[in-house]
C-alpha cells in the first residue's frame, strides 16, 4: 500500500514539477533583467538566481512561460497535486525523486499519461513525457 501511495505521490511530484516555466530569453540575464512577471513567477528563486547556471535558469524561465501558459483549469489541478504532496516526509519526497529519475523516457511519459488519465489533466499532443529536462530538479 506504501508502494501505491508513494508511486501516486511520484506521478503528482512529476507533474507538479514540470509546471513552472517562461519565455527564453538571454542564457546569462540576471535577476534584474528579468520582466515583473517573470520576476514574481521565479520568486523562490531570487536569492539564488544570479549565481545559478545559465542553463538551470532558461529551464526554469521556460517552465514558468508553460505554467503562465496553461489552461486555470489545468494550473489548478496541478496545484491540488502538489498541495498531496507536501505533507509527505522529506524522506519520502527524495524516495520519489529518485525513483524518478530511475524510470527510463518511456516510462516516465507512462507516468504522465497515467496523471492524465486518472486526474483529467488535459493532455498535450506530443508532450507526454515533455522530454525537455523535468527530470531534473529544479
Amino acid at each position: 500500500m506504501l508502494a501505491n501511495a508513494l508511486a501516486h505521490a511520484l506521478r503528482i511530484s512529476l507533474l507538479g514539477g514540470a509546471l513552472l516555466t517562461s519565455t527564453a530569453a538571454l542564457a546569462d540575464s540576471d535577476w534584474d533583467s528579468l520582466t515583473p512577471e517573470q520576476q514574481q513567477m521565479l520568486g523562490d528563486f531570487r536569492e539564488r538566481w544570479d549565481s545559478m547556471p545559465a542553463d538551470r535558469r532558461e529551464r526554469l524561465k521556460a517552465k514558468a512561460e508553460r505554467w503562465r501558459s496553461m489552461p486555470p483549469e489545468q494550473r489548478d489541478a496541478i496545484r491540488e497535486r502538489w498541495r498531496a504532496l507536501k505533507p509527505l516526509p522529506p524522506e519520502a519526497r527524495e524516495a520519489l525523486r529518485q525513483k524518478w529519475q530511475s524510470l527510463t523516457p518511456e516510462e516516465r511519459r507512462e507516468a504522465v499519461r497515467d496523471l492524465h488519465r486518472q486526474h483529467g489533466a488535459p493532455g498535450r499532443p506530443g508532450h507526454e513525457g515533455h522530454g525537455n529536462g523535468h527530470d531534473r530538479n529544479d
